[in-house]
């Protein structure tokens, strides 16, 4: 389904997001109203549960998760126990199908894009669209949450981001996020701890590092 099939669902049950004066809060990073944040590590390093945690507990907030690499069906939402009343989920890795829907920011206090990397374009195509994107949604007093594989980059054993240069431009606050290990009851899995360094963060002065428990 596209995400105009959803608009007039989504006119139902959003109310109008444009409190200039609304206070968004990233966890106790601070907050993030008009303003970008990226999260970044390599697969399975805990940025998406990070978001589903976020979601979870932050229900006030209105969101869009944009997912570009695999569909979140509703079992994995009721695994994490996320209502999804405050929750619209949309599948897309087209620039022009993700950038191009203005209407969206009336409806929501936050949008997710999970990953930028995974969208399908040119890279000058896709930042450039995303710029103009992420300016457009802060007239609306929208949060913009992105986050972004690291990979090796190629001839050197260095780790890097997509779009390392310019989101570290325009990026308020950056977070870094690494597994540590499994956490087991028994031979069960519980959890995942991980590590999530604050690279960048023009927002607050928190800048220390944070062991997290994510399930």
């Amino acid at each position: 389904m596209t995400l105009n099939n959803k608009l007039d669902n989504i006119k139902q049950n959003f109310g109008t997001c444009q409190d200039i004066s609304k206070e968004i809060f990233f966890f106790d990073y601070g907050n993030i109203n008009q303003k970008l944040v990226e999260i970044i590590g390599t697969p399975s390093s805990g940025k998406t549960s990070l978001l589903l945690k976020y979601i979870k507990e932050f229900t006030d907030y209105n969101f869009l998760y944009i997912s570009t690499e695999y569909d979140i069906d509703k079992e994995l939402l009721i695994r994490k126990s996320i209502k999804s009343s405050n929750l619209c989920v949309w599948f897309a890795n087209k620039p022009n199908e993700i950038f191009n829907n203005n209407l969206l920011f009336e409806y929501f206090d936050v949008i997710i894009i999970d990953s930028l990397s995974g969208i399908d374009g040119e890279y000058k195509e896709v930042i450039n669209q995303f710029e103009n994107f992420m300016k457009h949604s802060f007239d609306y007093n929208c949060a913009i949450i992105v986050t972004n594989q690291m990979r090796d980059r190629f001839g050197t054993n260095q780790l890097v981001s997509w779009g390392n240069i310019d989101l570290n431009q325009i990026a308020s606050l950056r977070i870094k996020m690494k597994h540590v290990k499994v956490l087991k009851k028994g031979w069960t899995t519980v959890a995942r701890l991980v590590k999530a360094k604050i690279i960048k963060n023009k927002i607050s002065d928190i800048n220390k590092t944070k062991f997290m428990k994510l399930k």
